[in-house]
């Protein structure tokens, strides 16, 4: 009994410990699903032999009262640590589409907007749907989909800790 105990949290942490991204859909404005598994980690799904991107997931709500404290600070440092080997990805936990054009109208996004019609940030921040009310979630992944880092919420104080976890990606 003892040998079966130890030998599945032997597995858990080994399965902790080299956690893969999982295989999560978002949704661009237009309706059209995106694998994230088509940049990061294995298995390659759509794109078999594309390049693998490190790959920073933002989870945000547009009516977050604190948007306005921490959005151009962090929209800033997406900008001055984007790379060709690293893949940056608003992604909007709200899923009005004419709400979310507006948002993107009104800010110069420094990466792509997406919408989470399919829960992925409750299951990759581990937190509770409709939470996200003091700044966004942030989620980081290496090319082969190992996880490196997660902020739940970010908060600006955060930010070097924050770039330096950007950096350890190529």
């Amino acid at each position: 009994m003892h040998k079966k105990i130890t030998t599945f949290l032997l597995l858990l942490l080994i399965t902790s410990a080299f956690a893969q991204v999982p295989d999560v859909v978002i949704r661009t404005l237009d309706h059209k699903n995106v694998h994230l598994r088509d940049y990061v980690g294995e298995p390659r799904l759509l794109r078999p032999d594309a390049s693998r991107y490190g790959t920073v997931l933002v989870f945000f709500r547009t009516d977050d009262p604190t948007l306005e404290s921490w959005f151009d600070d962090l929209n800033r440092l997406i900008k001055e640590t984007k790379t060709a080997k690293r893949k940056f990805f608003y992604v909007a936990v709200n899923q009005d589409v004419e709400i979310l054009k507006t948002f993107k109208q009104s800010h110069k996004l420094s990466a792509p907007l997406y919408m989470d019609v399919f829960n992925v940030c409750a299951s990759l921040l581990e937190s509770v749907p409709g939470t996200l009310t003091s700044g966004p979630g942030i989620v980081i992944y290496q090319p082969d989909g190992t996880f490196v880092e997660k902020f739940v919420p970010f908060q600006s104080h955060q930010a070097d800790h924050l770039k330096s976890a950007i950096n350890r990606l190529p």
